[in-house]
């Protein structure tokens, strides 16, 4: 019989994925992070660097100690103005994956940083706006059979002209989010699922949290271990916040955290790495993956009845493999939760199982070293 021990902080995971982060600005989830990783006993703060990577640490302070970091990516995805139309509509161009049926009918905001609208106590402000498409009487017969492109679309914000949007102190360069604020923390008829928007990869920073949260600092100290915990910014812009926080950790071991495909035959099946919401977190095998660490994931999964799934591809695709390519001799791993409508702007789902065992199994292979 599998176990499922429930570790979830509910509070740090609804206060954190409502927390707006595109990528490139995640200035305010850096700060949530920090400052609820310091209400936790004997947790330092490590830094919030230039590109809001943020990072903690727990345990040995020697210099000689080992050093094991877990991260997630706090940023998701998100649109960024690129012209303001003279009828008062907006272009605009992704930041990360996004697909046009994504954007059609999402409720959005823009954030606008402009000092000249702004309160002295205001770091932005959300105004709302939408994107639809023409009426289906509009439609050509063949535009029915095909998906817009981005560049066809628009973001409607009620306004008739340049002029208003500017008013309103919008700008071309400011960035477009997806409303956090419909999370859901206790969908279905058990309240088993989290819906929500960016929970690729927030899920994981709520994990990281949690792990820091359980572990025993006492025995880390004893033996001379120190853990780091890091939400690492711009993964879906390129993983470009890996080097600056690997640079500055230079781990001796990572487990890395990310989302993989929920494989579901009616919603979009991945039958090459094949992992179902429910079913527990997932271990990644490949050329990016330690197989040493995979292993002893594996054979601790199993020994304590940790719920687990395992699939095998490529390298690439999460911040793993730069961790593993830019850091000077660190062992990488990478452990999934199966999201269904990974990149949808406002209805990504996991399974709060997955995330326990995912918290669950860090801890017991950190335990392990101990």
């Amino acid at each position: 019989m599998v176990k499922i021990t429930q570790y979830m902080k509910t509070e740090f995971y609804e206060k954190f994925l409502k927390t707006y982060r595109p990528s490139g600005f995640e200035a305010e989830a850096a700060s949530v992070f920090v400052d609820e990783m310091q209400k936790l006993p004997d947790v330092k703060h490590e830094f919030i660097d230039a590109m809001w990577n943020a990072c903690v640490s727990v345990g040995s302070e020697e210099e000689n100690a080992t050093k094991i970091l877990i991260s997630g990516h706090s940023d998701q995805n998100c649109l960024i103005v690129t012209e303001i139309t003279k009828n008062g509509f907006l272009k605009y161009a992704t930041q990360g994956g996004i697909s046009p049926r994504t954007v059609i009918d999402s409720d959005l905001y823009v954030m606008v940083e402009n000092p000249e609208i702004l309160s002295d106590d205001e770091k932005y402000r959300l105004i709302p706006c939408f994107c639809s498409y023409k009426a289906i009487h509009l439609e050509k017969p063949d535009d029915r059979k095909k998906c817009p492109e981005h560049k066809d679309l628009v973001l409607d914000l009620g306004c008739t002209s340049k002029e208003q949007v500017e008013n309103m102190g919008i700008r071309v360069g400011d960035l477009v989010v997806f409303d956090n604020s419909r999370l859901n923390m206790n969908f279905g008829p058990d309240g088993k699922y989290i819906v929500g928007s960016g929970l690729d990869d927030g899920i994981a920073c709520g994990i990281v949290y949690d792990v820091i949260r359980k572990l025993d600092v006492k025995e880390l100290k004893k033996k001379n271990i120190r853990v780091y915990g890091a939400c690492i910014t711009s993964e879906e812009t390129g993983a470009r916040g890996v080097g600056p926080t690997v640079f500055k950790v230079q781990p001796d071991i990572s487990i890395d955290i990310d989302v993989c495909h929920d494989s579901v035959k009616e919603v979009g099946e991945d039958e090459t790495r094949p992992a179902k919401m429910g079913d527990g977190v997932v271990i990644n095998y490949g050329p990016d993956k330690h197989r040493q660490v995979n292993n002893d994931l594996r054979k601790l999964a199993k020994w304590n009845e940790i719920k687990f799934q395992v699939i095998a591809g490529r390298a690439g695709g999460t911040n793993t493999n730069s961790i593993q390519m830019l850091s000077n001799n660190c062992a990488t791993s990478l452990l999934s939760i199966p999201c269904r409508y990974m990149h949808s702007g406002t209805h990504e789902m996991v399974h709060k199982d997955d995330v326990n065992a995912c918290v669950d199994l860090i801890g017991k292979f950190i335990d392990s070293l101990m």
